[in-house]
């Protein structure tokens, strides 16, 4: 009775590889548990290089997300001229690999898991390049998100006043007639490093390098148009950025004047109710809020 033949040392090897890729930890795992393997295997295991088939398996990795630079663009582009698109996804691998286990993935699932775990890399593993990165791909993700969104098609024109700044509005704000609230159509979101939504527009151009200069945080305000797929970008201070969030149609001035009084050290705010009215009304302005009658809110409450 013939026997198997023997694996040679290069089909071994290629065996070897073969597992390699479709299991980020196999080598490892095989290296540990050595005590186990037969000498054939423990001679080779010490001669394969792990690095050069984590980055091979970034680079299958990447090409399952080619799709995904509908969603990040800029951001793939972005990671592509700074070289550390193959070692993102050679990280990405173990994740990745566990995640669709058991599952098949849609693309949506894919953009949701790459964002969700480019964010935690850069918390655990910070550099310049990378932490500007995430802020255009989590800029490009809310863009795509807010096109998309199947409340898009229902936004209507927020109920109550015009926001047009004059005398009566100012003075029924500050006596409490009028309570702000977000418009349905904004949306506030805050980046740490960078404006992604300038830095964006500059790759786009073909400018050869993200910007060098150090952390520069900026509130960006989403602004969806319910007649066309345009998104109003708007950049707006910390203080007209903290008014957006208080702002629920449920506060009166003086309800986020005493909000306002209660910080201290860097965080105090030191304007007085007309300043802030008077800034609530460039917001309603430029839309991003809007008023209902206080009477009206007590009738629904």
């Amino acid at each position: 009775m013939r026997g198997k033949h023997p694996l040679t040392d290069d089909s071994l090897l290629h065996s070897l590889v073969a597992h390699a890729l479709l299991d980020c930890d196999f080598v490892k795992k095989q290296i540990h548990d050595g005590c186990n393997r037969r000498s054939q295997t423990k001679a080779i295991l010490p001669k394969l290089r792990t690095r050069p088939m984590e980055l091979l398996s970034g680079l299958m990795i990447k090409v399952k997300h080619n799709a995904l630079d509908t969603i990040f663009p800029v951001t793939f582009q972005a990671l592509k001229r700074t070289g550390i698109e193959i070692p993102l996804f050679a990280a990405y691998t173990f994740k990745y690999q566990r995640l669709s286990a058991n599952s098949k993935l849609s693309w949506y699932d894919k953009a949701t898991n790459f964002l969700s775990f480019l964010n935690q890399y850069q918390i655990a593993n910070p550099t310049k390049a990378g932490l500007l990165i995430t802020d255009l791909a989590n800029h490009e993700k809310t863009l795509w998100d807010i096109r998309n969104s199947s409340a898009r098609s229902k936004i209507i024109a927020s109920a109550g006043h015009r926001s047009r700044a004059n005398n009566s509005l100012l003075n029924q704000l500050m006596i409490g007639k009028l309570l702000p609230h977000v418009s349905d159509r904004a949306k506030h979101c805050y980046f740490e490093h960078c404006n992604p939504y300038e830095v964006s527009k500059n790759l786009e151009m073909e400018l050869a390098s993200l910007p060098t200069r150090k952390n520069n945080p900026c509130h960006l305000i989403y602004m969806s148009n319910m007649h066309d797929a345009e998104i109003a970008v708007i950049k707006i201070d910390a203080l007209a950025a903290l008014l957006v969030d208080l702002s629920n149609g449920k506060r009166s001035l003086k309800a986020i004047m005493n909000i306002l009084d209660s910080f201290t050290g860097k965080d105090a705010v030191r304007c007085s109710a007309k300043q802030i009215a008077s800034l609530y009304l460039t917001l309603a302005e430029k839309q991003i809020i809007s008023f209902c009658d206080s009477v009206a809110h007590q009738d629904r409450s």
